[in-house]
């Protein structure tokens, strides 16, 4: 029973044959033939690198509360007065953070924070994972 099995796994084995893709560059000189496995896991990799540009970096914490309202109210004032800065709402249960720029440098956090001290005089820096490319 156990030799037949293994010959049936052989031959199977051997008639089998992956799915692939050929195709043939402009010039005709290469061709190149993949597993379709390949191109799916390609696929799916440059659509997460799209979607998760990120590194480690600064934002500005505005507000920390347990309150959904008051900060959904603060990030509306900071929109209508800072447009062109995007700002994150983060929650970890039980609280909201309000965490407004996309900076590089710890440097380029500290000129922000300087010129929203007025408005937002609580404002913080804090390291977080920031978005690229956007």
């Amino acid at each position: 029973m156990k030799s037949l099995l293994l010959i049936a796994f052989i031959f199977f084995s051997i008639t089998l044959k992956a799915q692939t893709i050929s195709s043939t560059l402009p010039n005709g000189n290469v061709t190149i033939t993949q597993d379709t496995m390949i191109k799916v896991l390609m696929d799916y990799s440059d659509s997460i690198a799209v979607h998760k540009l990120s590194v480690q970096g600064y934002r500005i914490q505005l507000t920390t509360s347990s309150n959904r309202k008051s900060v959904l109210d603060m990030k509306a004032q900071f929109n209508m007065q800072f447009p062109n800065v995007k700002a994150y709402i983060e929650y970890r249960q039980p609280t909201f953070k309000l965490r407004v720029g996309d900076f590089e440098s710890r440097i380029s956090a500290y000129a922000f924070q300087q010129e929203i001290l007025n408005s937002f005089p609580n404002a913080f820096i804090v390291q977080d994972n920031i978005s690229l490319g956007e």
